[in-house]
């Protein structure tokens, strides 16, 4: 049972690395094709959950931004 836990453990830390990765490269203005591209993703509703934060957060960015 010990090592059923183990094995989820390392399973859900390389999907989190994997989900950090993608997410960073949305964040840093990669395209949802490019994106595409890296991970062989078929469909850009597979590719959205890890652009859909990153636009959140640039709208936010600059709607603050008008603020100054």
């Amino acid at each position: 049972m010990e090592l059923f836990y183990l094995f989820r453990y390392l399973q859900l830390a390389r999907d989190s690395k994997y989900h950090l990765g993608l997410t960073a490269l949305a964040e840093s203005g990669a395209t949802p094709h490019e994106i595409m591209a890296i991970t062989g993703h078929q469909t850009l509703e597979e590719v959205e959950r890890y652009t859909k934060a990153a636009n959140l957060k640039k709208t936010a960015d600059a709607a603050m931004a008008k603020l100054k």
